[in-house]
Formats: C-alpha cells, structure tokens, sequence
C-alpha cells in the first residue's frame, strides 16, 4: 500500500468487548507505514492508573460508573487531539473512540447519564471529525461468538443476548448522531480477509460521503 492511501483516513475499530478490535488494530498496524500513530486500548491504561475494574461497568454506582467511562472518554479524546493537532499528516488507527465510552454508559446507566457527555463540546468536536468520512473510517465488530474470551479484565456481558444488545446499542447511536461505519461480523471472520478489507476500504476515493449506517452485507462488496 502507498504513503498516501495510508495517510487518508484516520480509522477506528470500535464496538462491544471480545469481537477482535484489538486484533484488527495490530494487524492493520503490521500492514501499514510504522510512521502511522496507534492509539492503543485506553480503557486499560485508565483501570490501571485510577483504580477501576471492570465490575464498574454495569455493577457500580451510577456515579462510579459515569466516572468511569467519563474518564475513559476525556483519556481518549485528549490523546486523539494531540495527534489530530500535530501537523497534517495526523491520521492514525485507533482500538476504540470516543464512542466506546458512550454506548456502554447509554447501555448500562441509560441514555440521560450519556447526555452529559453528549452535551460537552469535546463531544461535539470529536463528533464532527467521527462523521467526516473523508477523515476517519469507522469500523464497528459485532459478536462473533468463537471470539467470546474472558481475559479477567475487560468487562464480560451477563448474556449472548446482552452481548448481541450491546452492539445494537453501537449501531443506535452512531446512526442517531449520523455517523457513517461499516460493520464487521460473521460475514468476514478471518483476519487476513478483515485486513484487506478496511485496506480496500480506506482505498476508495469518497468523493461525496457515504449514508451513515451502511447495510452491513456491503462489507462484503470490495
């Protein structure tokens, strides 16, 4: 792959726990240009560095679990600013958004603790880029269930059925703020397929920009 087809888009792998998002992330990182930034799972540098496990998810008190993925959104936010501020080659991949930790508090405390991180302009500004398809390529994973593995820190869904909930709770919320994504799931499950995939993806001259939401048999369209 080229400089500049590398350089085009900033992407970022997103959606519930144990679907490969770390995976994809390394391996596209392996593939491409070693200059490109890489925003690694942030979520575990904040359980580490202020104490919070992965119970404070769905088990905690609503205030210890807005803090939590309050904390985890300003973390990832703040290191997405730094590298979209450094000069214009600034794209970069990253395993989850600023997204992430919206959806799981709309999830797990409901949609009025959410809105008050909606409601910030680091929310809006972070939004704004998220929907430029011309700047960043967002990749939603769905369950896969051969990927369920439990690594004893990141949280675990009580249930397939919360597991599979979880990613419809993703897809509401990118669509309600208008965020184009592609979904990847079942339909591609091998890793080499799931690179070439987002390489042919972040190919495409979009010259005009893509519906947010596209059906996710597309994924399997080159």
């Amino acid at each position: 792959m080229d400089t500049s087809t590398q350089l085009t888009r900033s992407v970022c792998v997103i959606g519930p726990q144990s679907t490969g998002k770390t995976t994809l992330i390394n391996a596209l990182s392996d593939r491409l240009n070693d200059n490109i930034p890489v925003i690694s799972e942030v979520a575990r540098r904040v359980m580490h560095n202020k104490g919070y496990s992965r119970n404070d998810v769905a088990f905690a008190d609503r205030e210890r679990k807005f803090a939590f993925q309050r904390d985890i959104f300003t973390a990832q936010i703040e290191t997405e600013n730094i590298i979209t501020r450094s000069g214009k080659n600034s794209s970069f991949l990253s395993d989850r958004s600023g997204i992430d930790p919206l959806v799981y508090l709309s999830h797990y405390s409901g949609p009025d603790e959410a809105r008050h991180l909606t409601f910030t302009k680091e929310w809006r500004m972070a939004r704004e880029r998220y929907a430029d398809p011309k700047k960043f390529l967002i990749i939603l994973l769905s369950p896969v269930s051969e990927f369920l593995i439990d690594d004893d820190i990141r949280y675990m869904s009580n249930s397939m059925d919360d597991w599979h909930s979880l990613a419809q709770s993703f897809r509401d919320f990118l669509e309600i703020e208008m965020i184009p994504f592609i979904e990847i799931g079942e339909n591609i499950m091998q890793l080499e397929e799931r690179v070439l995939f987002v390489l042919e993806r972040l190919r495409l001259d979009r010259k005009e920009p893509v519906q947010y939401g596209e059906p996710r048999q597309k994924c399997d369209e080159p």
